[in-house]
């Protein structure tokens, strides 16, 4: 498959709690109707919340990629730490929902269409308060969009 990675660290001017709960909150009115704007009705979209008595939850979504469309189902999970100068930092963890370890099994979005393919994606986070209203913020992010390599793709085409 195709696996990209990427990582940034930025400096925000915003609370370290607020930060995480955009990040986390993904069951939202706003969001959901921006996904439906952005896909259309035929894409999946679900999230389960506060799961196994965590701090966590599912999300799956389908999204369209340049190479066709794919179903990405993960679990997050996020935790508060305190680092040595008694900061506050929370981390902020996703991985594919095969990769949930916990007693209860989450259901599994319905893949309904055979041009959909399940993707893989993986990352953390980490918001570390700097101050009342400041944070810094840190992603790892990983996916592997299933595709098949893109220079044979690619050749292919241009053999049409």
């Amino acid at each position: 498959g195709d696996k990209v990675w990427g990582a940034y660290h930025v400096t925000i001017d915003k609370a370290a709690k607020r930060v995480l709960a955009g990040l986390f909150e993904k069951n939202t009115y706003e969001l959901m109707r921006k996904h439906k704007e952005e896909n259309g009705d035929g894409l999946a979209r679900k999230v389960r919340t506060d799961y196994d008595g965590r701090c966590s939850q599912s999300h799956s979504a389908t999204a369209f990629p340049t190479h066709g469309n794919r179903l990405f189902e993960n679990w997050f999970v996020w935790k508060e730490i305190k680092l040595e100068f008694n900061e506050t930092a929370f981390l902020l963890g996703f991985v594919p929902l095969s990769e949930f370890k916990g007693k209860n099994k989450f259901d599994k979005a319905q893949k309904d269409d055979d041009n959909i393919t399940l993707a893989e994606s993986r990352g953390i986070y980490t918001i570390t308060e700097i101050a009342p209203n400041v944070c810094t913020l840190t992603k790892i992010h990983t996916v592997d969009l299933k595709n098949r390599k893109l220079p044979d793709l690619a050749e292919e085409i241009s053999l049409g």
